[in-house]
């Protein structure tokens, strides 16, 4: 059984595709931490040898253990100073709107006057939204007036298709004087991409990436929702199958944005929606160059999607370089607008040796 683990563990870091069906192992892991630990305690009480076994598998894992329960989080840290700044992510779901039409701002919903004013109280000192739509047909929810009248620099990335009309992208929003920015990827549906702003930070330059990997879609497939169990078994296929195409776009999407991390000039926070779990192949890979904020800082299990499917899932994340100190970190699970919850870190910048 130690060798069943052990195989698992290592079968996770191979780079999945469609034929192998190894994309469907980070689904896996969670359930075989659980197995290894309680084999692990067993053997203990138990007095067996095996337990010696049990935690050299645990030991192979002990990178996924790392990404569930975030036990750095519990080492003193210092305190925000003057010169910490913060960082807000959050999907907003078309800024509360179900529809991305003109039409939709005739009647617009109370949920989007209520998420359209929750954005516009936030204090954090940069701000990433996905899914982030803006009309500038209509006074109250022509939000990068709204920002600009704030005294706030922006950069919104979005295929603008038509002028006068609703428009979705990723805004990236500061209180920081904005130096440079561009898209590094863009799927095909315009929906999905990654984009940048480089911010100065008092004296330091941050290259800021806002980030919308290519969607589980998870919520138009809800089996809750279903007439019937056969029904609800097709449901369930029809999210296997999403997913292992999801998996692939996000792989290549990641290749991508390991490149232009790696390239960058500048320490670097990387956010945003990376619609992938913490025992997947592309976060894992992200963390060869960047650190984890969550689990840096954070505590509990941090759960981030607010939806109606697999709602145990951390697919929103923030990444740092290592000259970036993460002071805090929080999921904000008390916000419930949207099927995500936002997240906001505290962080400072290391000096860089001479």
């Amino acid at each position: 059984m130690a060798l069943v683990l052990a195989v698992l563990y290592a079968l996770a870091r191979v780079q999945p595709t469609e034929e192998n069906y190894l994309w469907l192992l980070p689904f896996l892991i969670p359930g075989v931490l659980a197995l290894n630990l309680l084999l692990v305690l067993w053997a203990l009480v138990r007095r067996k040898l095996s337990g010696v076994y049990y935690l050299v598998a645990l030991g192979i894992g002990a990178p996924y253990l790392a990404s569930t329960l975030p036990w750095k989080g519990f080492v003193h840290r210092p305190p925000p100073s003057a010169q910490s700044f913060s960082v807000l992510n959050y999907n907003v779901s078309l800024t509360g709107f179900p529809y991305v039409q003109d039409w939709a701002f005739y009647a617009p919903p109370p949920l989007a006057f209520q998420l359209k004013d929750w954005i516009l109280q936030q204090n954090a000192d940069v701000q990433c939204y996905q899914e982030f739509m803006t009309f500038d047909g209509d006074k109250n929810f022509d939000m990068l007036h709204r920002f600009k009248e704030k005294g706030y620099q922006y950069y919104f990335s979005a295929d603008i298709k038509q002028p006068h009309y609703p428009v979705v992208g990723i805004l990236i929003v500061t209180k920081f004087p904005i130096l440079k920015t561009g898209d590094v990827a863009v799927s095909e549906n315009g929906f999905n991409r990654v984009a940048f702003a480089d911010v100065l930070a008092g004296t330091d330059t941050v290259r800021i990436i806002g980030v919308h990997l290519q969607s589980m879609g998870l919520k138009q497939y809800d089996p809750s929702k279903a007439w019937d169990l056969p029904s609800a078994f097709a449901k369930v296929g029809l999210i296997l199958n999403q997913l292992k195409t999801g998996m692939q776009d996000r792989r290549v999407q990641v290749e991508k944005l390991k490149a232009f991390i790696q390239g960058s000039p500048h320490p670097v926070i990387c956010v945003g929606d990376f619609n992938d779990l913490p025992y997947s192949y592309a976060y894992q890979a992200l963390k060869k160059d960047l650190n984890n904020t969550f689990e840096e800082a954070g505590s509990g299990f941090g759960f981030t999607y607010n939806g109606n499917t697999l709602r145990t899932l951390r697919i929103d994340n923030q990444f740092h370089s290592h000259r970036v100190q993460a002071l805090q970190f929080k999921t904000l699970n008390a916000v419930g607008y949207t099927d995500h919850f936002p997240l906001l870190g505290t962080y400072s910048i290391t000096p860089s040796r001479p």
